[in-house]
């Protein structure tokens, strides 16, 4: 009778924990993934780790402990300066990419007395200074199924581990991987409530633009060799501009990423739109050198095109942590009329 009565209490705890989360031998909940697809808490034994996920075959690719004495990581893109950061952990980046992408002061400051290290990209990798570093880890995006020298640095101790918040579909997906950060040194409290606080304001602005007319209409992207890309109906960008109630001609185009279209189909679609964003300019000129056609959308005469190219270097590190900062901006750009008159945090309107 005891175990019956002790099998279904378990039963309770585990149909009342949130998903994804880790419960203890206590029934205390642990470690929660609410909104990322691609890493989970897993409890082994006495010890919780974090599993990274392939996000095509769903196989575990990685599994991450608790950094101990090394706690060095070189850093192979702007988005995990960006969460290190937010945790105040930036003195522990030991690489980057290149430095003339980072926007971090701190990062910049320890590059400028040689503590930080350009390490090249996924594809081609300085190999010989990356192990002169000695960091711990190596963080990289995963962009191809073989990362390049990995058996070279895993045999001298350093791990390679991908990082798939670009393949996340939701901006708090992408942000809930500040966790995976907290774990690793030891702040898994401090990245919970970093998290928490962030996942609030992101649900209270989507509210509010819930309850506003849809926006006039909005363009995204532009036009990249014969092509224009725009955020496709299922990605991340895409459910900004819903969470925002921005009318968008293409929630409706299948994918996760961008969809290409001619410029002939956007202009028939969006020649009217009353705002654009995105369109990887630096100034109205800048953009009309770029696409001679750019002058044929109502936007561009009306002045209503936005980007975020004056600061692309702290868009690319903050944004995916702070993705409650650019919804606002999204909300204030397609529904002026509302939202509270405040300086754009990642956008400014080209002139």
């Amino acid at each position: 009778m005891r175990l019956l009565v002790f099998v279904f209490i378990l039963f309770l705890a585990g149909c009342t924990s949130k998903p994804g989360s880790i419960v203890g031998s206590n029934g205390v909940e642990k470690e929660t993934v609410q909104y990322a697809k691609h890493f989970r808490f897993v409890e082994k034994g006495s010890q919780t780790v974090v599993e990274i996920l392939n996000p095509d075959s769903k196989a575990v690719v990685a599994t991450l402990t608790p950094l101990k004495e090394n706690k060095q990581v070189i850093a192979l893109s702007g988005t995990f300066i960006g969460m290190l950061d937010k945790l105040q952990l930036a003195d522990y980046i030991s690489g980057v990419s290149e430095i003339k992408y980072v926007d971090n002061a701190i990062v910049k400051k320890n590059f400028s007395n040689k503590k930080v290290l350009e390490a090249g990209y996924d594809t081609q990798l300085a190999l010989e200074p990356i192990v002169a570093n000695k960091p711990a880890l190596v963080l990289h995006s995963g962009y191809n199924a073989d990362f390049p020298h990995q058996k070279q640095l895993e045999n001298v101790g350093i791990a390679c581990i991908p990082i798939y918040d670009w393949r996340e579909e939701t901006p708090l997906g992408k942000a809930e991987w500040i966790k995976v950060y907290g774990f690793l040194y030891g702040k898994s409290d401090e990245a919970g409530e970093l998290f928490a606080s962030i996942e609030k304001a992101y649900l209270a602005l989507k509210e509010e633009a819930k309850a506003l007319q849809p926006s006039k209409l909005l363009i995204s992207g532009n036009i990249i060799g014969s092509e224009w890309y725009t955020p496709a109906g299922e990605s991340f960008f895409a459910q900004l501009l819903k969470d925002a109630n921005i009318t968008y001609n293409y929630y409706n185009k299948p994918g996760t990423g961008s969809v290409a279209l001619t410029q002939e189909e956007v202009l028939k679609d969006n020649r009217n739109a009353a705002y654009w964003i995105n369109p990887g300019a630096v100034s109205l000129h800048d953009l009309k050198i770029m696409n001679p056609k750019a002058v044929l959308f109502d936007a561009f005469t009306n002045q209503q095109v936005y980007c975020h190219t004056h600061k692309e270097n702290f868009y690319w590190e903050v944004s995916s942590i702070e993705p409650d900062k650019l919804l606002a901006d999204l909300i204030q750009i397609a529904h002026p009329e509302h939202a509270a008159k405040q300086k754009l945090y990642f956008y400014a309107r080209l002139k």
